[in-house]
């Protein structure tokens, strides 16, 4: 599945503009000169430009929020996180409602592993602008890795309700669903993934191995052959064809099962061989590992 990355420079861009431009973000200042003179600047991409004039604009006067906020913005496209997250606090602590560094502020603390300080800041937003769909999706991923899994699964359903389409929502929110207990509506969302776009590996790994938990080991194999073909990490690959062979084992599928293992073996899995001499003695012996093997 290709997952829009939403801590990228050119989605930061994107967003930013979005705010930037109509100059507002609930902000009740006005947009002087130097700032209108940035942020053109700004959305032309020439960046070096854009920080003279909001310079400029801070130096007249230094609660300009606006200019504080575009600041940090270019040392956010730029990467440099710790300069652009000085900026977004100037910028707060003029305009504690500037919900423009308060989501960029989330992204900065997001980087640095800061997750509950994001989720405060993303709350504090969605209150500013409870419409801003992204704003769920991005604070059910926090609220995911704060373990709150049940508030994690209201933000991805939220956001769903609005973009029924993005794949990487129905991911997470079948992780959520999974961690809180829900294994049966984690399969349906890891499904709903493969129904969006049918080459996801990790939505064919989970759902097959939670078919696997409910013994339904014929779909688990499926799964895990669509996963096989779609896996690049040999190591990955080669884990995933030993698990197959178990399951193929179970079913009574013997032949396919240690052909399996056998393959596990040949591209370097250390348990195959363990498998090969339990369970399929005339495979054993034959062909050792071989370097050649992907």
């Amino acid at each position: 599945m290709t997952v829009f990355n939403y801590h990228s420079p050119l989605w930061y861009l994107l967003i930013s503009v979005m705010v930037l431009y109509s100059c507002q973000s609930h902000n009740e200042q006005p947009c002087d000169d130097h700032f209108i003179k940035g942020n053109n600047f700004f959305l032309t991409c020439d960046f070096n430009k854009a920080m003279e004039e909001f310079t400029l604009a801070i130096r007249e006067d230094k609660k300009n929020a606006n200019a504080l906020l575009g600041m940090g913005n270019i040392y956010m496209i730029r990467g440099e996180y710790t300069n652009a997250e000085v900026y977004f606090n100037k910028a707060l602590q003029v305009n504690p409602k500037l919900m423009m560094a308060l989501y960029s502020r989330s992204q900065i603390y997001s980087f640095k592993g800061n997750n509950k300080e994001a989720f405060d800041d993303l709350t504090k937003m969605l209150e500013i602008v409870p419409d801003f769909e992204l704003g769920y999706f991005l604070r059910g991923t926090q609220n995911s890795i704060l373990g709150k899994y049940e508030e994690a699964i209201a933000d991805f359903t939220r956001y769903l309700a609005h973009h029924p389409d993005v794949g990487s929502a129905y991911y997470l929110r079948g992780m959520s669903k999974l961690q809180h207990g829900d294994r049966t509506g984690a399969i349906d969302d890891f499904t709903r993934v493969l129904e969006i776009e049918n080459d996801d590996l990790n939505a064919y790994y989970m759902r097959g191995l939670l078919y696997g938990e409910k013994y339904d080991s014929q779909s688990a194999i499926n799964d895990f052959s669509h996963a096989i073909t779609l896996a690049s990490d040999s190591v990955f690959k080669r884990s995933l064809v030993l698990l197959r062979g178990r399951y193929k084992y179970g079913l009574g599928q013997k032949e396919s099962g240690c052909a399996d293992f056998s393959v596990a073996r040949q591209m370097g899995d250390t348990t195959a061989q363990g498998y090969l001499d339990t369970y399929c003695a005339s495979q054993s012996q034959k062909t050792k590992p071989s370097s050649k093997m992907k």
